[in-house]
């Protein structure tokens, strides 16, 4: 339903880092989806810096060419989308698999003759 890494997001990554580094990694998502349980892998993979550096300019097929997966965890965890507690408004979100971003507002118009 949604992947999204350090590739997608950029940002600065260093060329190179010794053997017994610690990398430390934290991803905010905001989760809008409709009720139910989702399963989440987990991945750390590599590719050489001056690709890194010049990713923009690489078609998906060529980037991802280049791509080394170091370690992948397909079901690390579950999370569970339930019912809003604290709200707004419907219990519900939205309709559907997810929740687009958007804006609704409302025009009336009323017949000064009544």
């Amino acid at each position: 339903m949604h992947g999204k890494g350090s590739l997608e997001y950029g940002g600065n990554a260093p060329d190179f880092l010794p053997a017994g580094s610690i990398i430390r990694c934290r991803q905010h998502v905001e989760l809008k989806l409709e009720l139910g349980d989702y399963s989440y892998e987990l991945g750390l993979a590599s590719i050489d810096p001056e690709s890194y550096k010049k990713m923009s300019r690489l078609s998906h097929e060529e980037l991802f060419a280049r791509v080394i997966r170091i370690c992948h965890l397909p079901r690390a965890g579950v999370i569970t989308i339930g019912w809003r507690s604290a709200r707004e408004g419907s219990q519900l979100t939205h309709h559907g698999v997810a929740d687009l971003p958007g804006k609704f507002d409302f025009e009336f118009e009323t017949n000064s003759s009544d």
